[in-house]
């Protein structure tokens, strides 16, 4: 007997063939034997069928198996699944905690950070829901430019002058920088700007690179009067960072999902700062229909 594999249930799952994946993997947690028909984990066949039940929306079996998946091996994906569906059926308290602790596993998962907020703010704790989109937002920046490969072989993007129209984009491209410059041991971050930014864009041998590298000797105060120099390495962000950024956030959902959804909290709060944030979310969802 042919054994089932992850690619084979992972192919009908996505193809939102829940009832198939439900009846195919359900007789392998009844067996024992499970092993032999197939290499997919015990955690993952439990998880699989709880979300399975999720979309098709059986809250009851999604929890039951959900729960077998949690107690036979804790991950970040079925804790959060679990939890959303502890959020579906009104269990509020219990969903929180279990995003929490997803999160405690694995915090680089803007999406976990979205659901956990999205609990917050059903239960009026705003202004927690609001620090935690805003998590969420900067934790989806960071993992795009931690998966750049800064090479001469990249994609160059010219001026797209919506870039810079985006009221948070830069803000955020920036902070994503800092991190990357914190990451790579970098002593400080620039960011070119005029003749300097325009020459980097004509050189086509190096304008498709994300950043570059500066060394500047600077003397500093060592002992009394005594000065020596310190080299210092500087992180150059080129203008081909901002508009690769750009094009990768107009192509997923996951930023405008959750700035409109920080926009939402801020609106409930009360606070003018919502209107930026709504925005933000129109521009990059009008600019992914686009696509």
């Amino acid at each position: 007997m042919k054994k089932l594999s992850i690619k084979e249930i992972e192919k009908t799952f996505n193809n939102k063939e829940f009832d198939e994946v439900i009846e195919k993997l359900s007789p392998l947690v009844k067996n024992v034997d499970n092993n032999k028909q197939t290499d997919i984990p015990l955690w993952n066949i439990y998880y699989l069928i709880g979300q399975s039940y999720r979309f098709k929306k059986d809250f009851k079996n999604a929890s039951w198996y959900l729960k077998k998946s949690v107690k036979t091996f804790e991950n970040f994906s079925n804790l959060k699944a679990l939890g959303i569906v502890c959020h579906q059926i009104g269990e509020y308290n219990e969903a929180i905690k279990l995003h929490s602790r997803s999160l405690d596993l694995d915090d680089t998962q803007p999406l976990s950070w979205n659901s956990l907020a999205y609990t917050q703010k059903y239960m009026k704790q705003y202004d927690k829901a609001e620090k935690n989109y805003e998590t969420g937002i900067k934790v989806h920046l960071r993992n795009i430019v931690k998966s750049l490969n800064n090479s001469r072989n990249s994609v160059f993007y010219p001026f797209n002058k919506v870039v810079f129209q985006a009221p948070l984009f830069v803000e955020y491209a920036t902070n994503a920088a800092i991190y990357l410059t914190a990451k790579k041991n970098y002593d400080s971050i620039a960011f070119p700007s005029g003749a300097a930014a325009e020459a980097m864009v004509k050189d086509k041998t190096s304008n498709s690179l994300y950043w570059s590298e500066r060394i500047e000797i600077k003397k500093v105060k060592w002992f009394l009067f005594l000065k020596k120099k310190k080299k210092e390495r500087i992180l150059v962000i080129r203008p081909n960072y901002f508009h690769t950024l750009f094009n990768k956030l107009i192509n997923d959902t996951i930023y405008f999902l959750l700035v409109g959804n920080k926009a939402e909290v801020l609106k409930l709060q009360g606070k003018e700062e919502s209107k930026k944030y709504w925005t933000e979310a129109k521009i990059f969802k009008s600019l992914l229909e686009k696509n």
